[in-house]
């Protein structure tokens, strides 16, 4: 075989659609007649033999439409300079859609079954193991255009089996463990709000006891010791339709028996937490001594039973207020009493008046 350049005027056919050549439009096809400038029909091999060899395509004004980083197998769209595995650029003065995920099978009206996934993965140990995936996927009211609602969910492996923990709708509402919130937030399980600086807020615990300032309620609504609550109006609520097994209950011998306890003046200590590493729990283990207002108050270490709160270290202040009450109306009765004999005795007497 002679070397040298091979001139070929017309079209070139080598083997049927092997090679195709089209001489009057400029097109090469291989494996077909080419409707194309290049027109491939079968698998293409390109073999970058040293590293400096890259993959680029570009337009016709020489910039990159697609380019291959052999050194480090990135590839870049609209770039020579991928910094990542994928780096996908673009110029746009406004919002620029990048990537555009579609499910293209066919679904009928209301059918809800077909969504999107972006899949997160890790190799260990020669084991390819799912960390977690992004799902996009369709509301009930999926039908038309302008019925077409969505909703976005996350699903972090757990037990090596992605697990929906929480989901956005289109509505705006944000339900955690709950896959079809009715509210703007919706949390199934616990609740745990700190401040900026990280001290305790708001918690709500499995069995829907609120706390403030505390991880560890033991009411349906407690405050931690030291904090403030203020309130235009606070109001417990005492009808008989909430209440069963009811029985007069009567401090027959208060009068002989007052409650001795003392009033106080006092300043709240600060308390001092442990937070575990893990789960982020808080826990009292002691109290610093901080400057807060000063208190007037009762100590309910010198209350009765009765008297207590749930966790025994508060004074139930509706308990408080019924003894309160009762010893009030107790002394009035001696003491209409008492003037009724002064009377009779004394009716001058300016009290009898």
């Amino acid at each position: 075989m002679q070397s040298g350049a091979l001139n070929i005027s017309n079209n070139l056919l080598v083997n049927s659609n092997t090679l195709f050549a089209d001489s009057a439009n400029n097109r090469v096809g291989i494996g077909t007649i080419p409707k194309a400038t290049l027109h491939v029909v079968g698998d293409i091999y390109h073999n970058l033999s040293t590293v400096s060899q890259d993959f680029n395509i570009v337009n016709a004004t020489g910039n990159s439409r697609l380019f291959v980083d052999n050194s480090k197998g990135y590839i870049g769209i609209a770039t020579t300079a991928p910094s990542t595995p994928l780096d996908i650029r673009g110029e746009f003065n406004g919002t620029l859609n990048l990537i555009n995920l579609k499910n293209t099978y066919n679904a009928a009206l209301n059918e809800r079954n077909q969504s999107v996934a972006i899949n997160a993965e890790f190799i260990g140990a020669g084991t390819t193991r799912t960390a977690g995936k992004i799902i996009f996927g369709k509301l009930v009211d999926f039908r038309t255009d302008a019925k077409a609602d969505g909703f976005i969910s996350f699903n972090p492996s757990l037990d090596a089996l992605p697990t929906e923990v929480m989901r956005i709708e289109g509505n705006g509402n944000v339900g955690i463990n709950v896959a079809n919130p009715s509210e703007t937030l919706e949390v199934n399980g616990t609740l745990k709000i700190l401040s900026g600086s990280g001290t305790q807020g708001l918690f709500q615990d499995s069995n829907a006891n609120v706390g403030i300032g505390t991880t560890t309620p033991n009411a349906t609504f407690t405050v931690a010791s030291g904090k403030t609550t203020i309130a235009d109006e606070w109001t417990v609520r005492s009808d008989r339709d909430i209440k069963t097994e009811i029985t007069n209950y009567d401090y027959i011998d208060i009068l002989n028996h007052p409650l001795t306890i003392y009033r106080y003046k006092y300043k709240y200590q600060e308390p001092i937490y442990n937070i575990d590493e893990i789960t982020g729990e808080r826990t009292i283990i002691g109290y610093e001594n901080k400057i807060s207002r000063e208190h007037i108050g009762i100590m309910a270490d010198e209350a009765p039973q009765e008297l207590l709160g749930a966790d025994g270290q508060g004074i139930d202040i509706y308990a408080f207020a019924s003894y309160v009450y009762d010893y009030a109306k107790k002394v009035k009765a001696e003491n209409d009493a008492l003037k009724q004999a002064l009377c009779l005795e004394f009716p001058e007497n300016e009290l009898c008046k």
